[in-house]
């Protein structure tokens, strides 16, 4: 695909699929050419659960594939109020539960978003509302096994920027466990440790950052 790449997912069967700036495309001779599943969106991420079931996040909605990425839907109505709109990722726990988050808005009306679906994502709960309207970046929402949130974001303008990553657990509220310019573009949970996908903004931190303890 002649875009930007942003992820990449190899199924059983040997079928490359590939999220880029254009849409998503799949190969089957190992990257030599490419055929479209999805046009003229931007495509993010891809992520399977453990029923085999595959979700690529999308600059409008969330779309589903239950036959190893021969065809594609979004799997909610899209008329409803509580859906993922703009995703730009998206985790999935053991159990199968999908967590999304609403990517990039500039000059947005709508603030930042997280939702969580526990039917293979044919419902929606929001369990998170950023404070705020306007220029944002939401990039990671991820839970961990004792059912802790954690949540990256921006705010933008001009002349500042507000960064945060933020965490609830089980019955508590949102509280900030990091302020400063290092935005964590993805997290990864490994052996109950934190990792986080650091780049900059408006500093030179850049990498992965690691954590034992909760983000704490």
């Amino acid at each position: 695909p002649d875009s930007s790449v942003y992820d990449l997912y190899i199924l059983d069967n040997g079928k490359i699929l590939c999220a880029c700036g254009s849409g998503l495309y799949y190969s089957v001779d190992n990257f030599q050419t490419w055929d479209a599943l999805i046009n003229n969106l931007v495509v993010s991420r891809i992520k399977r659960d453990n029923y085999g079931n595959l979700y690529a996040t999308s600059s409008d909605y969330l779309y589903k594939s239950t036959d190893q990425g021969l065809s594609w839907h979004i799997p909610y109505n899209i008329s409803l109020d509580t859906i993922p709109q703009w995703p730009s990722n998206i985790f999935i726990n053991d159990s199968g539960y999908i967590f999304t988050i609403q990517g990039y808005r500039q000059n947005g009306s709508l603030p930042p978003l997280g939702f969580k679906s526990t039917d293979f994502g044919v419902t929606w709960d929001r369990i998170w509302i950023g404070g705020g309207y306007g220029n944002f970046a939401a990039n990671s929402l991820i839970e961990n096994n004792t059912g802790t949130l954690f949540v990256s974001y921006l705010f933008f303008g001009p002349n500042f920027s507000d960064v945060k990553i933020i965490k609830k657990v089980l019955g508590g509220d949102w509280v900030t466990v990091y302020s400063g310019d290092t935005f964590a573009f993805d997290m990864y949970l490994y052996n109950q440790s934190l990792y986080f996908a650091t780049g900059s903004w408006g500093s030179s931190a850049l990498g992965v950052i690691k954590s034992t303890d909760d983000g704490n």
